[in-house]
């Protein structure tokens, strides 16, 4: 959480990542003393743990020598502008009934406001996420700003100069419905392409023809679509443009060794996403705690990725790295794991996303999903009540309208 009374009163915002900062410092300060070297430090985070891991990018302290990061870069969850926090804030003070004091009783309100208060009474659907600050963030990343090599005034990342090797992947399908996208839009389900069709047609109405192409190709569009299958195709869509491009891209920009992998290893539970490759299921067979319950080739599988990340942290090669002659991508599934050269790895033929991208640019894509989110959000009574149903957000400038 952050606002302008908080700043004023000097209380930073981002305070989650500057803790992250804080333990690796001491880690980079203490680290010797426990037989470790300072210099051959490696970050791993999952999901939003890869957001913050992806964040030390943007620092000029080095802060680790290799970064792993499974299902998660910069561009699954880009920090919000101020003026969403901002809403977010006010919607907090009025839920905890303090929005009528002067600002120092706000904040020593809110200092000794019980967690008991916190945990009943804020609206859990609330925007508390990281923020363009200048500093941990010092920009809003884009596409084209993390597929360079070469560095962003808007979005610096000076950490790829001083982190020199990087593991990068994702899951077959990271946004199926058990996915927090899922859990966010589940109640638009009633009529969702409908809605998302005219929330798309609205934040791409400056680029003719993306909207078009971006309904047909995933089956969106049409009376005929269901809402199941509406709601499955905008969450491949999400699965698309929040981690598999992304991935694709941070690969590219990266200007050490990158190790690009994909985890499609059917889901082998019981229940609605039995054989999909779902989010977090990587890390359930990278830490080994399943392996009792599952079979021979699934146990090779948990065994070879557990594998690869432990001799990436130990800094030697766990494949081909992408750059090398036939190094490329990694790929676990189905009970084995498999290489897939280098020039096959950008190959934009049948991949949608890719061909998307190549006619009218990722950015634009990417902003009218974060668009369709913050409506959603706004539905959903996390916004003060004259801005909800309203699309006040403009996805190209990534503000808030008045």
């Amino acid at each position: 959480m952050t606002s302008e009374d908080l700043r004023r009163a000097g209380y930073k915002p981002n305070n989650g990542l500057r803790d992250q900062r804080t333990a690796l410092e001491w880690i980079v300060r203490y680290i010797a003393g426990f037989g470790g070297n300072p210099d051959k430090i490696t970050v791993m985070g999952e999901s939003a743990g890869a957001i913050s891991a992806s964040s030390l990018l943007c620092s000029e302290r080095p802060m680790a020598k290799r970064l792993i990061l499974l299902s998660g870069s910069p561009m699954l969850r880009r920090p919000s502008p101020m003026s969403v926090a901002e809403a977010t804030y006010q919607k907090i003070l009025m839920s905890l009934g303090i929005q009528a004091t002067t600002v120092e009783g706000r904040i020593d309100a809110l200092l000794q406001c019980p967690a008991d208060d916190i945990l009943s009474k804020l609206d859990p659907s609330l925007e508390l996420a990281p923020v363009v600050d200048g500093e941990i963030f010092p920009g809003t990343p884009t596409f084209d700003i993390i597929q360079r090599k070469e560095n962003s005034d808007t979005y610096p990342m000076p950490g790829r100069q001083w982190c020199s090797g990087l593991v990068i992947g994702h899951c077959g399908l990271d946004c199926i419905k058990a996915s927090i996208f899922g859990f966010i839009i589940q109640h638009l389900k009633p009529g969702i392409g409908h809605t998302f069709e005219k929330s798309v047609r609205s934040s791409l109405k400056k680029h003719p023809g993306s909207a078009d192409a971006l309904l047909d190709g995933y089956g969106i569009s049409g009376a005929d679509v269901s809402d199941d299958d509406a709601f499955l195709a905008i969450l491949r869509f999400a699965n698309d443009i929040c981690f598999h491009a992304p991935t694709r891209a941070m690969a590219c920009g990266f200007p050490g060794d990158v190790f690009l992998y994909a985890f499609h290893e059917p889901n082998p539970w019981d229940g609605p996403f039995r054989g999909h490759a779902t989010h977090v299921l990587d890390v359930a067979f990278l830490f080994q705690n399943f392996n009792d319950i599952l079979d021979q080739s699934q146990k090779n599988i948990a065994k070879a990725f557990a594998k690869d990340v432990i001799a990436f942290s130990n800094g030697l090669p766990p494949y081909k790295a992408i750059a090398e002659d036939n190094g490329g991508l990694r790929v676990y599934s189905h009970g084995r794991f498999i290489y897939i050269p280098s020039t096959g790895i950008y190959e934009t033929k049948g991949d949608l996303i890719f061909q998307l991208g190549n006619q009218f640019g990722l950015d634009i894509f990417l902003s009218a999903w974060e668009s369709f989110l913050r409506v959603c959000c706004l539905n959903n009574e996390a916004y003060p009540v004259e801005a909800r149903g309203k699309n006040l957000w403009d996805a190209d400038h990534r503000k808030f309208t008045t």
